[in-house]
């Protein structure tokens, strides 16, 4: 996967880590915690009104949201 970094936060390859004001995300266990809320997953989706971080396609996963 590539990289991103922009003001949003950094995303690296597959363990991808993303940290900013919108919140972050760590690797596989996709723990994304921020302004709009929290998810936790395998492969969680990353949901965010920043253009910075465009759809990364990380296979399909359905959208389980538990706050």
């Amino acid at each position: 996967l590539s990289r991103v970094s922009g003001r949003t936060g950094k995303v690296i390859g597959r363990i991808g880590k993303v940290s900013g004001r919108t919140g972050k995300v760590s690797g596989r266990i996709g723990k994304v915690s921020g302004r709009i809320g929290k998810v936790s997953g395998r492969i969680g989706k990353l949901t965010w009104q920043t253009p910075s971080i465009a759809q990364q396609d990380i296979t399909q996963s359905s959208r389980s949201q538990n706050q």
